[in-house]
């Protein structure tokens, strides 16, 4: 066979002519009487099918969804009436039926075929021809006379590469490959791979039947057995260069994890057969596989251009558009035809396909109830149809639903559930979508060791298997760990790794996530210009490919930035905004994250009350979603509150049970803001100051910036109290510059303020006097940011009476 090319730009070389004729081939009608001679009515029209199919000039429909489609809609086989013909003419988009019927008479064997045509104007036309063979024997010698008298009358062009010819000799082998077919066409690959295991074992060298086995593993995930498979089926080809050798080779080089390789060989075949529908769902596959979704859709695009009545075309369009982020128009356009399509043949197992691709179109919009309810549709066919590669792949998608409402113990269930049915299969993709997916659950439970364990056999799979969307997605998982562990150096080179090849495959909604990372990143590292863009774009690009969870977090996000600058009217206003988009989705880990956000901007401005209110609230969603992380961030905010209050003890209770839950969850972040809070309650002495300096040059070392001036001011507050002046002003002197660098205008003042007592205690009166009126005036701007009905309870706060802001 041709050896592998580089694949090309997306689009093909030449443009497809159109076809001379489209063709289905159905079933024929075995009139034979005997029972072994039973599997020739699907057998005859499918080596019918396979001849025309080599034609450049011909566009002749997949058997299997002939098969399907006949079987679907109840059409007997045999001969067709010609008001039939038209209805099913259209129904695929054709101009040409073949039918026909086996039929015997003592030893010999006859078959007839009729060929009804209709033309775009003038009436329907009809021809027969016949051929029979003196025995069984003699039945492949028969179907190719018929193949090449119907190629005639056809006006079909030669093979563009070696034809075929005959798949087997062996009638035994012929027989059990059309068993495998038909099941295939029935969506039960289980029991088609040992009807294709059958018919190798009857002829080892049947080149057709090893790739048909090839399919089926890989369909079913038992790759290696695929593999092995595909491999035979090369070697079985030969060195001819036909149609079927390049199909081999194309499929070898997928379960090989070269995608890249497969698309370049299905693009020369589709270059060959312009009108071939197979070759053209095969590229899109292959393109897929890359994670190139934005190539997929052109390529199917074209397809359903030539055959809008192919179902399964609008449903890899709609899958591979979702997958792009075009997800609104694969929901009320792409998957809406592919619905309709699979409901007006009865197949089944299409319609469960669609609605597991709809319901994930509406969990990327957030719409979770909406997405449930496909899932469940979904459920309820995959389980009467056993079909157990579908089921795992709802149950592994739900998880994730059921995970996003918080609702743990059912996530956990349907991804035990999945996850076995995967190993079951031995389906190596599926099992790593379900580690990724323990990766978001042991992520969601603030479990960070674990859900980076898990996220890394991810990943380590998905190397292997070639598609760059799914490894986007697991650099950006690995990342996100290592950022949430403080990891900041580590992170950076996972999520650069995860843009870039977002922004290759032009994945928007990829891209999105990624920007929103950068964002992040930039937050901690106290760069928050740079990170109001970031969260700035991915807040308008996530609007335009409807995603509601990143919407939220871009939102809530913009509302952290806002607090840190000390906007704190924009930031509650953000942050209700978030937690409108979070909690009308039901995503209850955004809904957490973003009222603990606004109870602590209220504790801040001395609204105690109310953010006591908050975490009450925040506490029940917790509880359900047994989030560590957030459940320590919640103590240290409650033992913010009572220190506020006055009561100390409180305080230190509240920190300490912070501080193992933090540690549990494996943040860095939670577990140092949970130290830091615990010092700043201790008892005045030097180990308190030694805690605190510890605290700040492990939260320097991290480059979080926001941890370190707030150490730095809890350093600074102790070396003041402890009456070591200099210290103290040489370190807020350092924290207020890095402040004014980042804008941390929530908490210049307190630094200002500090520095001012600082001066004084060294009796340096004139520049503390200085600096006292920089703390009111910082103090003044930052009253005129918060809300009017809350600046009361600001003015009480202890630093705001002390620098006596002005009004």
């Amino acid at each position: 066979p041709p050896a592998p090319v580089a694949a090309k730009a997306a689009g093909l070389t030449t443009s497809a002519p159109a076809p001379l004729h489209a063709v289905a081939v159905l079933p024929f009608a075995d009139q034979t009487g005997d029972p072994a001679l039973s599997w020739t009515g699907h057998g005859v029209a499918e080596m019918l099918a396979a001849s025309l199919s080599e034609s450049r000039n011909l566009r002749v429909l997949e058997s299997s969804r002939v098969e399907r489609s006949v079987r679907d809609l109840r059409i007997a086989p045999g001969p067709l009436e010609s008001e039939a013909g038209k209805q099913l003419a259209d129904l695929w988009s054709v101009d040409t039926l073949v039918a026909g019927a086996v039929r015997k008479a003592g030893p010999r064997v006859r078959l007839d075929v009729s060929v009804l045509q209709f033309p775009r104007a003038g009436p329907a036309a009809a021809q027969t021809l016949s051929a029979e063979g003196a025995g069984e024997d003699d039945l492949f010698q028969a179907a190719g006379s018929l193949s090449g008298e119907l190629r005639r009358r056809l006006g079909a062009a030669s093979p563009a590469v070696n034809a075929s010819g005959p798949r087997t000799a062996s009638l035994a082998a012929e027989k059990a490959y059309e068993e495998g077919r038909s099941l295939l066409a029935r969506g039960d690959d289980l029991a088609a791979a040992p009807a294709f295991e059958r018919a190798v074992a009857e002829d080892p060298k049947f080149a057709a039947a090893l790739e048909k086995l090839a399919q089926t593993y890989q369909d079913l995930g038992r790759h290696e057995k695929a593999v092995e498979a595909a491999v035979r089926a090369l070697a079985a080809a030969g060195t001819r260069d036909t149609l079927l050798s390049r199909r081999i080779q194309a499929r070898v080089a997928l379960l090989n994890g070269k995608p890249a390789d497969a698309e370049a060989l299905f693009r020369q075949l589709l270059e060959l057969y312009p009108n071939s529908s197979e070759a053209r769902l095969d590229l899109a596959s292959a393109q897929a596989a890359q994670g190139h979704h934005a190539d997929a859709v052109a390529t199917l695009k074209k397809l359903v251009e030539s055959d809008p009545n192919d179902a399964q075309a609008w449903l890899l369009l709609g899958r591979n558009a979702i997958l792009m982020g075009d997800t609104a128009r694969a929901v009320q356009d792409y998957l809406v035809r592919a619905l309709a399509l699979q409901s007006q043949i009865r197949n089944e197992k299409g319609k469960a396909d669609v609605y597991v691709a709809t319901a994930g179109a509406y969990q990327r919009m957030g719409d979770y109830p909406r997405a449930l309810e496909n899932y469940a549709a979904a459920w309820k066919i995959q389980t009467a149809l056993s079909d157990e590669k579908g089921l795992a792949t709802t149950l592994r998608n739900r998880s994730l639903v059921y995970q996003f409402q918080g609702r743990i113990r059912e996530a956990e269930a349907d991804l035990q559930s999945a996850r076995a049915l995967f190993e079951k299969l031995g389906d190596r993709s599926g099992v790593a979508d379900a580690w990724n997916a323990s990766g978001v659950l042991e992520e969601s439970r603030g479990a960070y060791p674990k859900a980076l364990e898990a996220y890394q056999s991810s990943l380590k799979l998905r190397r292997e298997l070639g598609n760059e969307r799914l490894l986007a997605q697991s650099y950006d998982n690995v990342g996100y760990i290592y950022f949430l562990q403080g990891e900041y150096d580590n992170a950076l080179v996972y999520w650069q790794q995860a843009l870039d090849l977002r922004r290759k495959i032009s994945h928007k909604s990829g891209v999105v996530l990624s920007v929103l990372n950068m964002g992040f990143l930039q937050t901690a590292q106290g760069r928050w210009d740079d990170a109001v863009k970031s969260f700035a774009e991915s807040l308008e690009k996530s609007r335009e490919t409807d995603q509601k969870d990143a919407t939220a977090i871009s939102l809530g996000n913009l509302g952290i930035l806002h607090q840190l600058r000390g906007r704190f009217a924009a930031a509650i206003s953000s942050y209700d905004e978030a937690l409108a988009v979070a909690k009308g989705m039901q995503y209850q880990a955004a809904s957490i994250e973003f009222t603990l956000k606004k109870a602590a901007l209220l504790a801040e401005v001395g609204r105690t009350d109310a953010a006591a209110a908050l975490l009450g609230e925040a506490e029940k969603w917790v509880t359900q979603t047994g989030n560590d992380e957030q459940k320590s961030d919640l103590e240290v905010l409650r033992g913010d509150i009572a220190l506020e209050r006055g009561d100390r003890a409180a305080a230190r209770a509240a920190y300490e049970r912070a501080i193992p839950l933090a540690r549990k969850s494996g943040s860095r972040i939670s577990l140092l803001r949970a130290r830091l809070a615990a010092a700043r309650a201790a008892s005045e002495g030097p180990d308190r100051a030694r805690q605190l300096s510890a605290i700040l040059a492990e939260a320097e070392s991290l480059g979080h910036r926001e941890l370190t001036l707030e150490s730095s001011e809890a350093l600074a507050e102790a070396e003041v109290a402890g009456r070591r002046f200099t210290d103290a002003d040489r370190l807020l002197q350092k924290a207020i510059a890095a402040a004014q660098t980042s804008s941390w205008n929530e908490g210049l003042y307190r630094l200002h303020a500090l520095r001012g007592k600082a001066l004084e205690g060294a009796r340096n009166r004139s520049e503390a006097s200085a600096e006292l009126r920089r703390a009111a005036e910082e103090a003044a701007k930052l009253r005129e940011n918060v809300p009017a009905e809350m600046r009361p309870s600001f003015d009480a706060l202890p630093f705001v009476k002390e620098v006596g802001s002005p009004r």
